[in-house]
């Protein structure tokens, strides 16, 4: 452990010096000659002294210097004689280019082996070659080969890439290689026989000049030569890969070689990785580094698919646990089989568990989580490892403000783990939830004696035996299924008292919590009551006092019973509420005239009504104005005089006086007006009454405004913001309306905006406003709604793996698409394109195609294709002699269409037959 720290603590340290360097210097590592941008990291200092060690220094703040000379230097900066930063700048020796070739000169062609013999400085590490041969050839490896196969001379470039940007280099070799002439040599592999086996002979052919003159040297990479222009057949003892050299000399100082590899490797090398357990409906992992051509597996009866000829399988899982046979068989380039057999156990976990209780209504709560199987070496309860049982306890349940137990549950989750890694996990709800004693009242008070009925509303998962009522008296009763729904109680003495139910289940769970509080009060003795008084006139001989229109005159109830808690005074029409007191004042705003006046007096809920022998007359005048205006002149309005017991009266209109019962008349200009009438009836001695209404003159107008061009079924945004001088209100604010043959209702709002979608074509809208006066107005507009309808149809019915199938845009519209995205292919704008089907591992495959027109307008469709695998078995008969011809069968496969061709191999011979 103390290890470990003191190796971080040194990488902190390194870190940190590595970022300060970085701040202060440009470069800390290079080659010479090496340009270095220094910056200091304090720029307040006054007397900057810089030290670059190589006898060079400076004054500037930030100043540049050119490292020359191989070696470490480490730069000081100082502000007079204080020390201010180090930086360590490390220059590596300047990187020279070296190679060699087996040969620089010759007859073409000629292949030519170039090496770097570069000697890198300790700190230089090559990463990168880059190569220019001078013929247009290049490398990007170490030590290459090339053929030279025109005459001339070539230069050579030699490009080095290395960890170190600054230090990379590159170098010419001009003329480097000579071609001098050029021959014609050539040679062919014939034959190889047999195949499969060794030993094996293999036929060489000279396909170039086989001039007896010239001198001809083959290497058979097997340690066999021949200096024939032809060379005889070539036998080869062991598998492996052999260079075949050519040289050729015409004697005349020219001399040519060529080289090809002869991969005589027959049978595949396997290189498979496959697990040798894994889980039940997992994907089992493969890779699959064989060389070979071809490739067959076979997954057995258990996997989900059992055939593949996929180098690397992908999503193969297996059914049924247990140990399952996979096969690979793989074909070399030769045509040589090999197989291969593996095992691999696939395991099935269980994470189900169960609980005990299974349902909790009580308190304390425990509940025993138990995991079925109780053998795995790891188990995780809601993320907590853990055995194969848990508990957990539940003390109390928390009731919501109206005392009501809610459902509730613990989500518990277990994880299981074996002993190969496989996992399993199960989820289940414990639920719990106290029953809820819950009860209504037919009232909450009443006067004795009182009959207290209550109506069970009572909630419980499970069934309730018993109801218990405590009425809160001292007395209680006991209820079942049978007779709850008589539960009632009489109280015959006054109090308040508090009424409790405890339920209890048939699994003996209860709730008491439940209750409701209730008031028994005592009858009053009414018939000592005053009847109430009017101080500002009245008689109880039936005689007339006197009130003027809008007079304030109090209402009084005197020598009313101590029982009652609310009184309620009434005049004519008029109820003034004011419970608590048992005097009120008022004023006269009924019509003038006789009205009669009383009480309502209450008591816990039980009303008494109280009638006065005495009435009030109301004199003078009430000034009532009756108006109405007119949408045509939207100016004009007519006015009538509505006022009551008035003898006299008059107008007053934009400082004008009017005598007139009624009259119209035109305001100049729009914008609200005040308009008083003033009544008189001073007979009484009452003084005029004034009464006024604002007449808003208003120029109400509509208009719409909306998107040019539309998309079918795409809501889009219908506005009235420019209309002018409407109102809004109760749903009556703006009134759409579209073509009858659209079957659209319409639209009432208060909102300035909305939303409509519309089929394609061109409909009229229309929109009606309204203004204060009731007055309205209409506006209409056509939209274009422009249709698309996205489609596609393909050459296939179904697809098959490595299928090719051709889908076509068949979409429907009246503007030109300019988007095509198909989403197996979504970065290609085409309405008619090909896709290639590989690695299918599902039953069906969804297609999708998008389209979108000149007017932004989209349209989506997918289709699900089946997928599916042609298959055909072999039939024949089960003994077969050698002297009689046998005839070996193949089923068909006809679904989606699909008629097979057929290549029969009989003992490695091929032989095309179509049924």
């Amino acid at each position: 452990m103390k290890k470990n720290l003191y190796l971080i603590l040194i990488f902190i340290i390194w870190a940190n010096i590595h970022q300060i360097n970085a701040q202060i210097a440009s470069d800390t590592l290079g080659c010479i000659p090496l340009l270095v941008n220094f910056k200091s990291p304090d720029t307040t200092l006054t007397q900057p002294r810089w030290d670059f060690i190589d006898g060079a220094s400076s004054d500037r703040l930030h100043p540049s210097h050119v490292f020359s000379k191989v070696g470490t230097y480490l730069v000081t900066l100082k502000n007079a004689d204080t020390l201010v930063a180090t930086v360590r700048i490390v220059i590596l020796p300047e990187l020279t280019i070296q190679i060699a070739v087996d040969t620089n000169q010759g007859c073409a062609p000629i292949t030519i082996q170039f090496n770097d013999l570069t000697s890198y400085p300790a700190g230089i590490i090559p990463q990168q070659y880059l190569w220019d041969f001078g013929d247009g050839i290049g490398s990007t490896i170490a030590n290459p080969y090339n053929t030279y196969i025109n005459i001339g001379q070539f230069d050579v470039t030699f490009t080095v890439k290395t960890n170190i940007a600054q230090c990379d280099v590159t170098q010419s070799f001009p003329d480097l290689i000579n071609i001098g002439d050029k021959q014609d040599i050539r040679f062919t592999i014939d034959n190889i026989a047999p195949l499969c086996t060794l030993p094996t002979t293999v036929y060489y052919t000279n396909t170039g000049i086989t001039d007896p003159s010239y001198q001809f040297l083959w290497d058979f990479g097997n340690g066999i030569t021949s200096i024939k222009p032809q060379p005889d057949p070539v036998i080869y003892l062991d598998e492996g890969n052999y260079k075949v050299v050519l040289e050729v000399d015409n004697k005349k100082g020219c001399k040519s070689s060529i080289f090809l590899v002869n991969e005589l490797i027959f049978f595949p090398k396997f290189a498979i990785k496959i697990v040798d357990s894994f889980c039940l409906n997992q994907s089992l992992p493969i890779e699959n580094n064989t060389i070979a051509d071809v490739f067959s597996w076979d997954f057995g009866i258990n996997a989900n698919t059992q055939m593949s000829n996929l180098k690397n399988p992908e999503n193969i899982k297996f059914l049924k646990p247990g140990d399952q046979t996979i096969k690979l068989t793989a074909t070399s380039k030769f045509g040589c089989n090999k197989d291969t057999t593996f095992i691999v156990k696939t395991s099935k976990m269980d994470a189900s568990f169960q609980m005990d209780p299974p349902f909790g209504c009580s308190l304390p709560l425990e509940v025993n989580f138990r995991a079925n199987v109780p053998s795995y070496p790891q188990y995780e309860w809601n993320t907590i490892s853990g055995t194969s049982q848990t508990i957990k306890t539940i003390d109390d349940i928390k009731r919501d403000t109206f005392y009501y137990n809610k459902l509730d549950s613990i989500p518990m989750i277990l994880k299981v783990t074996s002993e190969g890694g496989c996992t399993a996990s199960d989820t289940t709800h414990f639920y719990y939830q106290l029953p809820n004693s819950q009860f209504s009242l037919n009232n909450f008070e009443g006067e004795v004696p009182y009959l207290l009925t209550v109506q069970d509303k009572s909630e419980s998962l499970l069934p309730i035996a018993k109801w218990i009522f405590n009425w809160g008296d001292g007395t209680s009763n006991e209820y079942n299924q049978n007779n709850i729904h008589t539960a009632a109680h009489l109280y015959t003495e006054i109090g308040k008292y508090y009424v409790n139910l405890t339920i209890i289940t048939d699994a003996g769970c209860k709730d008491e919590y439940y209750g409701a509080w209730i008031t028994v009060h005592e009858k009053p003795t009414i018939d000592i009551m005053d009847p109430p008084t009017c101080n500002g006139g009245g008689s109880s001989d039936g005689g007339f006092g006197i009130l003027c229109y809008r007079d304030t005159f109090r209402l009084s109830i005197s020598n009313a019973p101590r029982q009652f808690d609310a009184f309620h005074i009434r005049v004519a029409n008029t109820v003034s509420h004011c419970e608590s007191l048992k005097s009120i004042e008022t004023t006269a705003l009924d019509d003038p005239g006789t009205h009669k006046f009383g009480a309502t007096l209450e008591n816990g809920g039980v009303f008494y009504e109280i009638e006065s022998n005495r009435i009030i007359n109301i004199h003078g005048a009430k000034s009532k104005i009756n108006y109405q205006t007119n949408c045509i002149d939207k100016n004009s309005v007519f006015f009538e005089n509505n006022s009551i017991n008035a003898i006299s009266h008059y107008w007053i209109i934009d400082d004008q006086t009017i005598n007139a019962d009624t009259f119209s008349y035109r305001f100049k200009q729009g914008g609200d007006h005040k308009v008083m009438l003033i009544a008189e009836n001073d007979t009484d001695g009452c003084k005029p009454d004034t009464s006024s209404v604002t007449i808003s003159i208003r120029d109400v107008k509509a208009k719409i405004s909306t998107k040019a061009n539309w998309c079918a079924g795409v809501p889009t945004l219908l506005s009235s913001t420019l209309s002018e001088d409407e109102i809004v209100g109760c749903k009556m604010g703006y009134f759409w309306s579209f073509p009858k043959y659209l079957d659209m209702e319409h639209i009432i709002t208060d909102n300035d905006s909305i939303e409509v979608s519309l089929p394609g074509g061109v409909h009229k809208l229309s929109l009606e406003v309204r203004d204060v006066n009731g007055c309205r107005d209409t506006s209409y507009l056509d939209v274009s709604v422009h249709s698309l309808h996205a489609d596609f149809s393909t050459d296939k019915p179904a697809i098959c793996d490595s299928i090719v199938v051709k889908f076509s845009d068949i979409s429907t519209h009246d503007n030109p698409i300019i988007s095509y995205v198909w989403n197996f292919a979504p970065d290609k704008n085409q309405p008619i394109i090909s896709h290639l089907f590989d690695s299918l591992a599902f039953d069906s495959v969804a297609i999708s195609l998008s389209i979108q027109d000149i007017f932004g307008c989209v349209s989506s469709v997918s289709k699900s294709f089946d997928i599916y695998q042609p298959t055909s078995y072999i039939t024949f008969d089960s003994i077969i002699c050698v002297s009689n011809l046998q005839e070996i069968r193949a089923s068909d496969y006809n679904h989606y269409g699909s008629s097979l061709s057929y290549q029969w191999r009989i003992n490695d011979v091929v032989r095309d037959k179509t049924y």
